[in-house]
């Protein structure tokens, strides 16, 4: 859990995602049944960039590790069952 950074519930982001306030939100971790599941990063609080550009260079390094993308994922998850 974070020390440095509000922890915020799965359940909780998403509704702050449907009431369309998601750039409100400070950044935060994130967490689903108490597991963490990634971090939050309001990108909008600071206008030049600098933390986007931090983040999708920290988010590149992590990619380097064994993952898949969102298309890998779905594509499983849609493969025709034979029987």
């Amino acid at each position: 859990m974070a020390t440095l950074i509000p922890n915020v519930k799965w359940t909780d982001l998403i509704k702050v995602q449907k009431a369309g306030r998601l750039e409100e939100l400070k950044s935060c971790e994130i967490t689903f049944n108490s597991e963490y599941v990634g971090t939050w990063i309001n990108g909008n609080a600071e206008p030049s960039g600098y933390i986007r550009t931090k983040a999708e260079y920290l988010a590149m390094k992590s990619n380097a590790l064994p993952s898949k993308t969102i298309e890998e994922i779905l594509e499983v998850e849609n493969a025709p069952v034979s029987v």
